[in-house]
């Protein structure tokens, strides 16, 4: 009987250790809106904390689709106010990477909320869909006791159309698809 009660006891201790040893901090990468062939687009990287977690430096190389050509890096938020050190990384357009993008602020500041971290600038070469994302095995995010922290992975989205093609708004596409299921609707 004993043994009975503290079986769904152990399952829930159990389950809450998992859950809690599971919580990562999140990179995320935004999905512009689309454009065409010629245009700039910007991606901004920026990071998600759980409770009680804190990022004091961070370094990271960035992926991008070979429609894409890197031309800037630039940092935002809370590091850009307060950060002591900031490396806009080496871009590599042949390789498509920006690598060793890296910040760090000072003695015990530390930035314990959600929020940008910096932004990418592109120019979209020719059409195309893809994904801006981190090299998982360069990202090093480290908490205020420089220790390292958990992380997961949100890659961006990206589309480029051909040069002079227009690039439809989703309402624009909305009311086109809404017009022509009402003609069908009027030619019965």
């Amino acid at each position: 009987m004993q043994l009975s009660f503290w079986k769904p006891v152990a399952k829930t201790l159990l389950a809450a250790a998992l859950a809690v040893g599971s919580q990562a901090a999140t990179l995320t990468f935004s999905s512009p809106s689309p454009v065409s062939a010629g245009q700039s687009l910007s991606v901004t990287v920026g990071v998600e904390l759980q409770a009680g977690e804190s990022l004091t430096a961070y370094q990271m190389d960035i992926l991008f689709p070979s429609f894409l050509e890197a031309e800037s890096v630039e940092e935002l938020g809370y590091f850009a106010a307060n950060g002591i050190f900031f490396s806009p990384g080496f871009i590599d357009n042949h390789l498509l990477t920006v690598s060793f993008i890296a910040s760090a602020l000072s003695g015990l500041d530390e930035m314990v909320t959600t929020g940008p971290l910096f932004r990418v600038n592109f120019s979209a070469l020719g059409p195309g869909s893809g994904t801006v994302t981190a090299d998982p095995l360069s990202v090093v995010l480290l908490d205020a006791q420089f220790l390292d922290l958990a992380f997961d992975i949100q890659s961006g989205n990206v589309e480029v159309a051909e040069a002079g093609a227009p690039v439809p708004e989703p309402s624009t596409l909305l009311l086109v698809f809404t017009a022509f299921g009402l003609l069908a609707l009027k030619r019965r």
